[in-house]
């Protein structure tokens, strides 16, 4: 089986994508499962502030701020996937996008690790 599991939690303006993954370790813990490993499928997806913030990046491009709040596409998801089809690249490309915010250079790692 070649399955994978990716996980998305938005950082939100008071947390960082470690702290998110802290989190996420201790709720592992707390069901006595180990933490997340690096040779395991799966991927933690922490955007900063919220995806919002990745998706303007990739149909805006630079810069982005990742303390703003952008708005949602509510009714209009659909305009996204070019955003997701941008990310999908650039992790199978190995790209960091020049100016991409760090919370979506992680992300771009994460995402490589279960491809």
């Amino acid at each position: 089986m070649n399955a994978a599991l990716i996980i998305h939690v938005d950082a939100d303006p008071a947390n960082s994508v470690q702290y998110r993954w802290q989190q996420l370790d201790a709720a592992l813990k707390e069901q006595r499962q180990a933490p997340v490993t690096d040779n395991e499928r799966i991927a933690r997806l922490v955007p900063k502030r919220n995806i919002e913030t990745w998706i303007r990046f990739y149909l805006n491009g630079p810069p982005v701020d990742e303390v703003q709040a952008y708005p949602k596409y509510t009714g209009t998801e659909s305009a996204c996937w070019p955003a997701a089809e941008a990310f999908a690249q650039d992790a199978a490309g190995n790209v960091q996008p020049p100016q991409a915010p760090g919370s979506l250079l992680l992300g771009l790692d994460e995402f490589r690790r279960v491809l």
